[in-house]
């Protein structure tokens, strides 16, 4: 049986990365990290010997104590944190939360001796994109690729559809468009479809437990396409 931490679990994705972890039956211990708690309701539990765990750290600029007391050895650590410029208010703090959080977090858990690192980043990351959220995407994925877990994969899904209307005016719309036409005219596995947040959630554990299997290494991308045709049956 496994241990998995998760950060961000009160976001769409994160809610449903929990859910396919309890659902998976093969990790005994999950550890949710985020500011508050949340409600237990969020998630089915189908046995008793799944825990999920609480830990609540009110500033996660201070988050090293916390964690540094849990037992994370050869733990798979999934990351769904993130924010929009809206919300953020500003780049400064949109880089703090998408980029600085994320990294010290997995930081402290590889120092925990955490196994692999499973993060949501976006469609079209790069470091050199002229487009600020893409940028800071493409920079994230390149410090955590440099932290050096045994294992790293980077999660690059389209529009993410499921999600509540938080701000990306854009997504939001396109997402309630093609609930309406676009999934019956739009091929079940382009590479550029719109993605289910449950999808999403599923391909990463699914990723995980796949990896756990094969004992692969090393840092990859896992495209938008290849998680819609891992899930095309779920």
């Amino acid at each position: 049986m496994l241990v998995a931490v998760v950060l961000g679990a009160s976001g769409a994705v994160g809610r449903h990365v929990v859910q396919a972890l309890i659902d998976s039956s093969s990790y005994h211990t999950i550890y949710v990290v985020g500011r508050r708690t949340l409600n237990p309701s969020l998630w089915q539990h189908s046995s008793s010997q799944v825990q999920v765990n609480q830990l609540v750290i009110g500033d996660f600029a201070n988050m090293e104590p916390a964690l540094s007391a849990l037992n994370l050895t050869g733990s798979d650590v999934f990351v769904t944190l993130g924010t929009t410029m809206r919300q953020a208010g500003s780049k400064a703090t949109f880089m703090l939360v998408d980029y600085t959080y994320v990294l010290d977090f997995a930081r402290i858990c590889l120092a925990s001796n955490a196994r692999a690192l499973y993060v949501l980043t976006s469609m079209g990351a790069a470091a050199s994109a002229s487009n600020f959220y893409l940028q800071v995407k493409g920079k994230l994925e390149l410090a955590l690729s440099a932290l050096n877990y045994p294992l790293t994969r980077f999660f690059r899904p389209s529009i993410l559809l499921g999600r509540p209307n938080d701000g990306r005016v854009v997504e939001f719309a396109t997402s309630k468009l093609f609930t309406l036409l676009g999934k019956y005219v739009v091929p079940a596995t382009m590479r550029f479809r719109p993605i289910e947040v449950d999808r999403v959630a599923k391909a990463m554990v699914q990723t995980a437990l796949n990896m756990q299997l094969q004992g692969v290494q090393g840092a990859a991308v896992v495209s938008n396409q290849a998680m819609l045709q891992m899930t095309l049956n779920n």
